[in-house]
């Protein structure tokens, strides 16, 4: 997929802007404040339904206005040429649409838009609970088996049921049909995630050791929510009395996690912040490429100011990896400087200035 335009309305302090955009690379320079990180939370509402930075829709919404709208034009990868948009207001309702079309949620439009954004919180990928795993990964997972969405909804509808049971106080032989259902569509989910983790592992660690040898000691390990040697089945029936006290399921897929392991101890514990935010972006990076090579399709990345965060050789090093993949990119500058190291083709991106909330197209000199 391809964005080829990005039209913004009444989004943080744009007021409107309306986007032509590169097929490879595209490139928004401004100061601090000026609008830049607004352009790629506009384009993420596309791929979530949501900011990178904040779930609260009046946040995002521009000062003493109702709404924001974000609509974009794309090529699919069999050339033939899409619109969607998101239309969000001040109590948090929605409006999805795709050609012209309603939505019914904002997976449907998702499935459409992969975007991976790396900014200030991706660090949380390793700094975060086992819940922004799950997410990581889960995004591959959707995008890759397109059963999955249907998978978890009817898991965590049937995990809502159980716990709302134990909540009441339930009796064992009540829970005992929400539990048996509950175990095979963790399988399910399993299976799919497992498939999907060690497809990915593989390329992650090749992408790490490109990006930072040094850490080539690290490890990424898939863990289901539960001990498989005993089955979901005999955990749940083994822990059921302490699912009746903490009056919730303690084990399931909603309890997977990912860890990565520096030796025996956590790479959080052992690295730097700086490393720890290597360690992310390979992960993101190998997200893309699998995405990339598994479907023949081609993914977005949203870049937010990463030059600010990674020393001018590691930055041109991961510009290069997203390079190779092919994906189109939506970068954000403060520093023209950062650009110049980059050596770019002129033919390969679009710049664009920003300044209080404007955006402007910038002729790059051949």
């Amino acid at each position: 997929m391809i964005l080829t335009s990005v039209h913004i309305r009444d989004l943080r302090n744009i007021q409107t802007a309306s986007i032509d955009l590169h097929r490879r690379h595209n490139l928004f320079v401004g100061a601090n404040g000026a609008g830049k990180t607004s352009v790629l939370e506009a384009v993420h509402l596309l791929g979530y339904g949501r900011s990178f930075r904040t779930r609260i829709s009046r946040d995002l919404i521009r000062e003493s206005c109702a709404e924001l709208v974000v609509s974009c034009g794309f090529q699919r990868q069999d050339l033939s040429l899409g619109q969607a948009g998101v239309r969000k207001d001040q109590l948090g309702q929605s409006e999805l649409r795709m050609d012209g079309q309603p939505l019914s949620s904002a997976a449907e439009l998702a499935a459409e838009f992969p975007l991976i954004a790396i900014e200030s919180t991706t660090s949380e990928l390793l700094l975060g609970g086992p819940a922004d795993r799950r997410q990581a990964l889960d995004w591959g997972v959707f995008h890759v088996e397109h059963s999955f969405a249907h998978a978890w909804k009817l898991y965590r509808r049937n995990l809502a049921q159980r716990n709302a049971l134990l909540k009441s106080g339930a009796a064992d032989a009540d829970l005992e049909p929400w539990t048996v259902q509950l175990v095979e569509q963790a399988e399910t989910i399993h299976q799919m995630r497992r498939t999907y983790f060690e497809a990915l592992n593989s390329l992650f660690l090749e992408e790490l050791i490109g990006l930072a040898p040094e850490l080539n000691g690290l490890t990424m390990h898939y863990d289901p929510g539960w001990n498989l040697d005993k089955g979901l089945s005999q955990v749940l029936k083994e822990r059921l009395d302490r699912d009746h006290f903490d009056r919730r399921t303690g084990r399931g897929a909603h309890a997977a996690n990912l860890r990565f392991l520096a030796g025996a101890s956590e790479a959080r514990d052992r690295y730097s912040r700086g490393q720890i935010k290597q360690v992310a972006i390979a992960f993101k990076c190998a997200q893309a490429k699998l995405y990339n090579a598994g479907l023949g399709r081609s993914c977005v990345l949203l870049l937010d100011d990463l030059a600010a965060e990674l020393d001018p050789v590691k930055h041109l090093a991961i510009i290069e990896m997203f390079d190779a993949i092919g994906c189109q990119t939506l970068q954000t500058y403060t520093d023209m400087r950062d650009l110049d190291a980059l050596h770019l083709d002129p033919h390969s991106f679009q710049m664009f200035h920003v300044k209080q909330g404007a955006v402007a197209p910038v002729q790059p000199e051949l």
